[in-house]
């Protein structure tokens, strides 16, 4: 809330104690990219909305869509995954500069979701090679280990036959 109210460093004090409670995932990721704008003001006229879900959820996608930078592509194209629209979220993800990133745990995400993305369009073999490699790159076993089960589910729904088409909402 303090980051919505316009107090940057008191927002990044209270999200480097609560990731100094060592959270993990989709938490810390959040809690990650909160800091990101809170230490730019520019990041956080264009993500700050769109991450603390507040004013109009369309307003605040729009901001994040024309706003330029690796973290806004992120949260758009997880967006745009969201809403159904792997295509646009796959070309998303694959212009992405992970290096821009606040941090690894974000690359690893956009490929885990770019290969989700994939299943959910039936481009089965990329969608599994692409977990297939990113089980391979990663050194943390629980990662691994889901990159490795999901390559699994995305084989399971190939070969469940013609009536395993990707669900479209």
């Amino acid at each position: 809330l303090r980051l919505g109210a316009g107090d940057a460093a008191g927002a990044a004090e209270r999200y480097r104690s609560a990731l100094a409670l060592a959270v993990e995932g989709a938490e810390a990721r959040s809690l990650r990219a909160k800091l990101a704008a809170s230490e730019s003001p520019a990041l956080a006229r264009s993500v700050g909305p769109w991450l603390l879900g507040s004013g109009d959820r369309a307003a605040a996608l729009a901001k994040l869509e024309a706003a330029e930078g690796p973290l806004p592509r992120y949260l758009v194209a997880r967006a745009l995954l969201a809403r159904g629209d792997e295509e646009r979220a796959l070309r998303t993800f694959g212009s992405l500069d992970a290096a821009g990133l606040p941090d690894a745990a974000f690359g690893r995400e956009a490929r885990r979701l770019a290969a989700q993305a994939l299943c959910g369009l039936g481009r089965w073999e990329e969608g599994i090679a692409a977990f297939v490699a990113l089980a391979a790159s990663d050194t943390e076993s629980g990662l691994r280990e889901q990159a490795e089960d999901s390559a699994r589910r995305c084989a399971f729904e190939r070969d469940a036959g013609p009536w395993s088409s990707p669900v479209r909402r």
